[in-house]
């Protein structure tokens, strides 16, 4: 059901308050689940948040959701205390009873008076957990007995809960959150980690707050804000993928040529043209990620590229490249990852730093051709007659290319919004090559066209002829890459 616009004016906004002992993460769900960068401050110090301060959710431009986030909870043990003294009486029940036991005048207790305000005025409460700490300590179990006395519905929401490895040692506390919530009588707990967004937890979050939500037209309508915010996810993953389709078809158009090249200065000429196709190659790189970092909305600052040397450079060939093994490289192509190297560095002095790693890329590549380690990093034709060399990209440098591109989308899909711009986000430089076996049967098939075209039209063709686009159509290639980027599905 859709709401009118009539019906839209009289929503009346859910309050949540966004509740937790101090330095849990509160903030920082906060900036995540809303997008916004600027929400209130973070920064390593117990009780940042001094005031409660509100997060808007609008609709079609109708209020719909109010998030607070509250101070930390501080004082605890003292006010749990204090309602268990024989003095403590008091007509009040629920969280109004626990706000009677607070001193207002007592600067000690301000934080959590703020906040157990916004608890008493609440609709819903959600209480921000850090699972790496564990709820032994008396401030988070003393906080559990009070919210139990509150009587508010509670959602729990785990932060900074450790990715599963089967290998690794983990020292979260999760499980003995469960059973500390659970003897309190919480049960409804939501994993979403404010620094590694994950957004089918956020839909799952967004659902939850909507079953709590008491007042129809809330409900339908924070149902209408969560459809909307899957299309803007959607939307962001087919620009995503439109911007990686349309960087592969450029570089597979990609060509350098030179003529009248005596023999003696064939390996000169080479290396020249291999020289000034990947740095063609590297500048589309470098746009298609500024465009992706624009999706998503993150400052372009946040990329760096990684240290290099001839060891990373020979590891990225064998491992990014599809090279055949380490050892090929080294015993075919050790100068040639030298030269490679250096050719990368000084192509990232070139573009003022900006290729985001994409100077590594190239000396790879350079390397692996030079030294003869990578066959399928670009193909080189000599016309004798016209003494013309041409150079163009193969397959494994589009693929190359790709899971770059893949693996930078999906880091950006995931990073949270409580980093800043200065946490910068490395891309790999031993990305593993995607499974892409129909994307790499495309351009095979167009790479197989062109070959034959080529020795049916000549050497002008290439130089003269446009990329077949009815070989590798742009919507063919998008519908083999959307496994890569899979679409979230909406509720019917």
């Amino acid at each position: 059901m859709t709401l009118s616009y009539e019906e839209l004016k009289q929503v009346e906004p859910m309050i949540v308050a966004v509740i937790g002992p101090t330095n849990e993460g509160k903030t920082s769900v906060l900036r995540t689940l809303s997008g916004d960068a600027d929400f209130g401050e973070i920064n390593a110090f117990t009780g940042t948040t001094v005031r409660a301060e509100i997060q808007k959710f609008y609709y079609k431009g109708i209020e719909i959701l109010q998030l607070i986030d509250t101070p930390g909870f501080q004082m605890s043990s003292d006010i749990l205390e204090n309602l268990m003294l024989p003095t403590a009486h008091t007509t009040a029940t629920g969280a109004e009873a626990i706000l009677d036991q607070i001193p207002e005048h007592d600067d000690d207790f301000r934080h959590d008076l703020r906040a157990w305000r916004e608890v008493n005025r609440c609709d819903l409460a959600i209480l921000v957990v850090n699972v790496m700490e564990s709820p032994e300590h008396s401030l988070a179990r003393d906080s559990l007995q009070l919210l139990a006395r509150a009587g508010k519905p509670l959602l729990v929401v785990f932060n900074g809960v450790p990715e599963r490895d089967e290998t690794a040692v983990h020292t979260d506390f999760t499980d003995l959150w469960r059973q500390s919530l659970h003897a309190n009588g919480f049960d409804n707990i939501q994993v979403y980690d404010a620094h590694r967004r994950n957004f089918q937890h956020e839909i799952e979050l967004f659902k939850k707050i909507i079953a709590s939500a008491d007042k129809p037209l809330t409900r339908l309508a924070l149902g209408q804000e969560l459809d909307e915010r899957i299309d803007r996810e959607n939307h962001r993953l087919d620009e995503s993928r439109r911007i990686l389709a349309r960087l592969l078809l450029d570089t597979a158009a990609m060509e350098e040529s030179r003529g009248s090249i005596p023999d003696d200065q064939k390996g000169v000429a080479q290396i020249e043209l291999v020289q000034q196709l990947l740095t063609r190659i590297c500048q589309c790189e470098h746009d298609a990620h500024l465009k992706l970092l624009q999706v998503w909305e993150f400052h372009p600052g946040i990329l760096r590229r990684r240290a290099l040397n001839a060891e990373t450079v020979a590891k990225l060939t064998n491992d990014l490249l599809g090279v055949q093994s380490l050892e090929e490289i080294k015993k075919g192509g050790a100068i040639g990852a030298g030269v490679g190297a250096s050719v990368g560095l000084a192509l990232d002095i070139a573009l003022a730093g900006l290729s985001l790693g994409t100077g590594t890329l190239i000396g790879a590549l350079i390397g692996g051709a030079i030294g003869g380690g990578s066959q399928g990093v670009f193909r080189m034709n000599y016309d004798k007659g016209e003494k013309r060399i041409t150079v163009k990209p193969q397959v494994d440098t589009l693929l190359a290319l790709l899971s770059r591109g893949i693996d930078l989308t999906k880091k950006l899909q995931n990073r949270g919004k409580a980093m800043d711009d200065t946490n910068e986000l490395f891309l790999s430089l031993d990305s593993k090559n995607i499974e892409t076996p129909e994307i790499a049967s495309l351009f095979a098939a167009h790479q197989a066209v062109t070959v034959q075209q080529f020795w049916e039209r000549g050497l002008r063709w290439m130089k003269e002829g446009k990329f077949a686009e009815d070989t590798v159509s742009l919507e063919l290639l998008l519908e083999k890459m959307l496994p890569l980027l899979p679409p979230f599905k909406r509720e019917e």
